[in-house]
């Protein structure tokens, strides 16, 4: 599919009604909710992914697993919208919030999970045609818990190179370089820009509605790369659990047990 269909495609399938804010209209909402959640003692993170950008549809926050939306709607006057086991969706002055709760386990993987925003789900395509899953509590492989070690998980895949750009100190630099999506990925051992699609994107991300410009401007940038000899052949499954185990010694066990 060429750039001209993706545009209009994404024209078409553009949601409605989703405010766009700019960043000096954005950061004195954000502040309000954040001095709100300060004065009642709830814990909080917010994804690093905000600092570099400079439109908003949206925000994210950290918050404790046991803290729920009747604790919330107590202090916070916004309009409740969803709730379910991964998110507690409402809207403040026209912002979506978007409240993420985490075990004290979850915590900092969920807050990197969602600190660059579509690359969990260029890894979680690359890991489904592996047969796992990488979501935003974790590695499993049929249901099965594996790891939340963000270096192993980067790891089999051949991504270490990742690593230090997930956890270095000098945050908008970072998401300045992770802006190029396509450039990060095709660097992994198992890239292959076949396997990516709107309708892997949409199943998997969970906030695909608030990123889908993201994911037309990605696709349109490795379609170039679809008949690359270099595309990553996805063959014998029963080796990528091999791999795995070498990084997560108890993995083939666990798996045994649940058999």
């Amino acid at each position: 599919m060429d750039c001209v269909h993706l545009l209009l495609l994404f024209l078409q399938k553009r949601t409605k009604n989703m405010k766009i804010f700019n960043k000096e209209d954005f950061l004195p909402i954000l502040k309000e909710i954040a001095t709100l959640l300060d004065k009642n003692d709830i814990k909080y993170e917010i994804p690093f992914v905000y600092l570099d950008k400079q439109t908003f549809n949206h925000v994210i926050f950290i918050i404790p697993k046991e803290v729920s939306i009747r604790e919330l709607s107590i202090f916070i006057n916004f309009e409740f919208i969803k709730e379910n086991k991964k998110y507690i969706l409402g809207k403040y002055k026209d912002l979506d919030f978007i409240f993420f709760q985490a075990t004290q386990e979850e915590w900092y993987y969920k807050l990197y999970y969602y600190s660059w925003n579509i690359l969990h789900s260029l890894i979680a395509t690359i890991y489904k045609e592996l047969g796992f899953e990488y979501r935003d509590d974790g590695l499993y492989f049929d249901n099965v818990f594996v790891t939340r070690n963000l270096e192993k998980i980067l790891s089999v895949i051949e991504m270490e190179h990742c690593m230090s750009l997930f956890t270095r100190s000098d945050k908008i630099k970072t998401l300045k370089i992770f802006d190029q999506f396509s450039e990060i990925i095709v660097f992994c051992g198992f890239f292959n820009a076949n396997i990516y699609n709107i309708d892997k994107f949409e199943e998997i991300d969970i906030l695909f509605e608030y990123n889908k410009e993201y994911y037309y401007r990605f696709l349109e940038s490795i379609e170039i790369l679809k008949d690359w000899e270099g595309n990553y052949k996805y063959e014998n499954k029963d080796h990528y659990m091999v791999l795995l185990n070498e990084y997560v010694p108890d993995f083939l066990e666990k798996l045994q047990k649940k058999n």
